[in-house]
């Protein structure tokens, strides 16, 4: 779901700002529904999300790591309402990419212990199919099972979001994972099924977007997303300026520098 930090990337003077929870996130009902969730549910959304709103065309487009592919997804689908793209900690769905955070040889081989105990929560039986085993388990009935499997790829997943990990923060977000929502659910559907995109879809699809200026953003040292992703993305649009930001990770949250070089983006889209 969308959140205070997103609307605060643009300078309210100069913009209508428009952030929006997608289906069964934040504040969208039914919470955690998975029916009919989907990218292209997702991307007919936000056109009825901008005839609603009666925006004759997105000035521009901004979107992080999940936002990113949305927002792809969506320009792509969409071209002519879409004047600009600012893309950061760029996440690009191929069967290479979903593995890299969930199985060995990935993200894992930076932080091993917390990729251990992250697999140690599944039966060795399981532990080959991380990411199919924690789907049912997220998506259990019983709280005994959803809310512990939510905290530990919680815990996981926070390991690698920043530089260098808040260890602190990341245990006080994992105790109380009822408090987390049904985000983790929503993320492993998505990524059990390719984020319902074909391997190269995106980049095949950039031909269609060539004409709209895109500033990439990314930082060097992302674990979530390598910034290889966005290297591709950028050859893919060759009119597109990217950045590689130095000593940053994959959230802007936690990466000021990061978080610098979109709002000087966003700006510079005015």
């Amino acid at each position: 779901g969308s959140s205070s930090k997103h609307r605060r990337l643009f300078d309210p003077a100069a913009y209508r700002i428009v952030v929006f929870d997608q289906r069964g996130a934040g504040k969208s009902q039914p919470s955690g529904s998975l029916r009919e969730n989907t990218t292209p549910k997702l991307v007919e959304d936000i056109e009825q999300l901008r005839n609603h709103l009666g925006v004759k065309s997105w000035g521009v487009v901004v979107g992080g790591s999940w936002g990113s592919t949305l927002a792809l997804a969506y320009a792509q689908r969409h071209p002519e309402v879409v004047q600009r793209m600012v893309l950061y900690s760029v996440f690009v769905p191929s069967q290479r990419s979903i593995s890299w955070l969930y199985s060995p040889g990935g993200a894992s081989i930076f932080h091993p212990e917390a990729y251990d105990a992250f697999l140690s929560h599944l039966p060795p039986s399981e532990q080959a199919t991380p990411l199919e085993a924690y789907h049912r388990r997220l998506a259990s009935p019983e709280e005994f099972v959803r809310l512990p499997a939510r905290a530990s790829l919680t815990r996981w997943v926070l390991h690698c979001l920043a530089l260098t990990p808040d260890r602190d923060f990341i245990e006080a977000a994992a105790a109380d994972p009822a408090a987390l929502g049904d985000g983790s659910l929503i993320e492993t559907h998505y990524m059990l099924r390719g984020c319902f995109l074909a391997d190269g879809e995106l980049l095949e699809g950039c031909r269609r977007i060539r004409h709209i200026p895109c500033a990439i953003i990314h930082g060097r040292y992302d674990l979530i997303c390598p910034p290889e992703q966005a290297y591709e993305l950028h050859k893919a649009l060759p009119g597109s300026t990217l950045e590689i930001v130095p000593e940053s990770g994959h959230s802007s949250s936690a990466a000021p520098a990061l978080r610098s070089r979109v709002i000087d983006a966003v700006d510079a889209s005015r």
